[in-house]
């Protein structure tokens, strides 16, 4: 997953988003949705359908840091980035690009922002023990304009995702993100409200706006990646086809030597079960072109009927599910349909760093393993582990 920055104006744009500009719910004491507001059907619209999907959108009084970039980047690298935004101190820029506190010099998001170009951003390197968002991040900031670091607006998110909770006794509670939502109107229209008034402390309204920004990313961020977000709970989650959540960890080594183990320095080992379950439809396909190929060469003394029954896509189906679900049982021949014998596997597998040639009963591992390799695509950066390797099977 990468983070990116959203080009807000371009998605209310593309997408016809309308404005939510009252930080009220209902008209009055009434359950009317305000026309207006957060709950508003002109707005979000009013069928299931529209309601996943419309976005509105609160206009911001003015330019403020995209809540990705100020959290991400200044906010940890520029010391005197809260000072200067919150009003508490003023500063001028050098010649060089450098903030400099002076009692003469501006303060506020407003200054920040109209002498953002004079400000030198050399400082912010990537360095090697950078993680890979923030590397991507500090790229943006030096190749993105002010007008792509700053924004003047808002996404408020479909109605679906924060409705409102009525309670038995009428009492309606609101979603933790529609008072968040709420907060952010409610700012915005006092610093609208107090700009004419010289005792307003503008600045400290318009920082507690961007720090309110940033909750908001935080909170949204958490819903989909944090441990109870959509990614874990629905993406990741057991009940969810061809999904597999694996625990990253070193594999052992029973070896004296460098490059002796059962996975290279540079590969990562994929469990074989994992792969089978997350690709059964490709490793399905391929069982049943090995098992079929073995039956036009003539190895399987069984008619096309029981060919078919005993090695449907269910039939293999259940044959994953039991690699993956009982170690017990992965060593289970697989007979010829309607016969107690065994199909046969040939090929070579390396014993004491010599291949040795081999012609045995066909197991399940060996089958789920055939099936897998050549189902699953793989670059040279991953491998395909099993604690019973079956390697250069040829037939």
């Amino acid at each position: 997953m990468k983070e990116k920055l959203t080009d807000f104006n371009n998605y209310i744009r593309n997408h016809k988003s309308k404005e939510v500009t009252e930080p009220f719910l209902f008209e009055g004491s009434s359950q009317t949705p305000n026309k207006k507001g957060l709950m508003s059907d002109e707005i979000f619209g009013s069928s299931m359908r529209e309601k996943r999907k419309k976005m509105g959108y609160v206009k911001l009084d003015g330019k403020y840091l995209h809540p990705l970039i100020y959290s991400r980047i200044f906010k940890r690298s520029m010391r005197k980035i809260d000072d200067l935004l919150a009003g508490r101190k003023n500063y001028k820029i050098s010649k060089s690009g450098s903030l400099i506190e002076d009692e003469k010099g501006g303060t506020g998001i407003e200054f920040f922002y109209e002498n953002y170009n004079k400000i030198n951003l050399k400082n912010l390197k990537v360095k090697e023990d950078d993680s890979l968002i923030l590397k991507d991040l500090k790229k943006v900031v030096k190749t993105k304009g002010r007008n792509e670091i700053f924004i003047d607006k808002f996404l408020i998110l479909p109605l679906a995702f924060r409705d409102i909770n009525t309670k038995d006794s009428g009492h309606i509670s609101l979603d933790i993100l529609n008072e968040k939502y709420k907060k952010l109107l409610t700012l915005t229209s006092i610093i609208k409200d107090g700009k004419d008034n010289p005792l307003f402390d503008k600045h400290g309204v318009r920082f507690r706006v961007q720090l309110l920004l940033v909750e908001l990313l935080d909170f949204l961020m958490n819903k989909v990646f944090g441990k109870d977000g959509v990614m874990r709970r629905k993406v990741m989650s057991r009940n969810v086809d061809y999904t597999s959540r694996l625990v990253l960890s070193a594999p052992h080594f029973d070896s004296e030597n460098f490059g002796e183990g059962p996975v290279n320095l540079d590969t990562a080992g994929l469990p074989l079960g994992a792969l089978a379950d997350m690709f059964s439809p490709f490793v399905i396909n391929n069982m049943k072109k090995y098992l079929r190929q073995k039956f036009d060469n003539g190895e399987l003394d069984c008619s096309e009927e029981e060919f078919e029954e005993e090695f449907s896509r269910q039939e293999l189906q259940d044959l994953i599910d039991t690699y993956v679900d009982s170690w017990g049982e992965r060593f289970n021949f697989i007979n010829v349909p309607g016969k107690d014998n065994p199909i046969k596997i040939k090929g070579e597998q390396k014993i004491d760093g010599e291949w040795e040639s081999f012609n045995r009963p066909l197991t399940l591992t060996d089958l789920i393993y055939i099936a897998t390799y050549f189902g699953v695509e793989l670059d040279q950066k991953h491998d395909i582990t099993t604690r019973y390797p079956v390697k250069k099977a040829a037939s």
